[in-house]
């Protein structure tokens, strides 16, 4: 019996470390909180006006009548107010919990915490913006002519797929 119970205990101790915590809602919260991951939502509102201008080409907007301009101002606004709804902090939070929780143990997470409150974290959580803003322009810059230049020649190529097969 008491072999069975030392066996027991033995494996107990050893699957302990794999039985890790979750974390709770109230540290994911706390993360939150201090990686301002809601204020960082909001700043990808920002950017979404600038991605819809992008996508109508402007000489296209030069060539529109003031009432076209005044329905693609509509749409524009209705579509990052759809993207707002959708993408809203109170809807967002509940899938950031799950997510946290299904990867991060409550150990990493009170890790992670001290880190993000420690003054490099503090600086890192400030500056992530500035740094989601130069990734984006660069992008933009560096990544979309080219990329809608060979989507463009992708198109023509298509095109005239199109008027070979008939």
């Amino acid at each position: 019996m008491k072999k069975h119970l030392l066996s027991i205990l033995c494996l107990t101790s050893l699957a302990f470390p794999l039985c890790a915590q979750p974390a709770s809602d109230a540290s994911l919260r706390e993360l939150i909180t201090v990686t301002g991951a809601a204020k960082t939502m909001d700043s990808v509102y920002g950017m979404m006006d600038g991605l819809m201008d992008q996508s109508v080409p402007a000489e296209a907007l030069k060539n529109f009548t003031s009432e076209q301009k005044a329905a693609y101002e509509r749409f524009k606004q209705k579509s990052i107010q759809i993207i707002r709804d959708e993408m809203s902090w109170t809807k967002m939070e509940p899938m950031f919990l799950e997510i946290y929780r299904g990867v991060f143990t409550q150990e990493e997470i009170d890790g992670i915490i001290a880190f993000h409150k420690s003054p490099v974290g503090q600086a890192y959580v400030s500056k992530v913006p500035m740094l989601m803003t130069k990734t984006m322009a660069i992008m933009q810059g560096k990544m979309m002519p080219a990329m809608m230049g060979r989507i463009q020649d992708l198109g023509k190529e298509f095109q005239k797929e199109l008027t070979n097969a008939k």
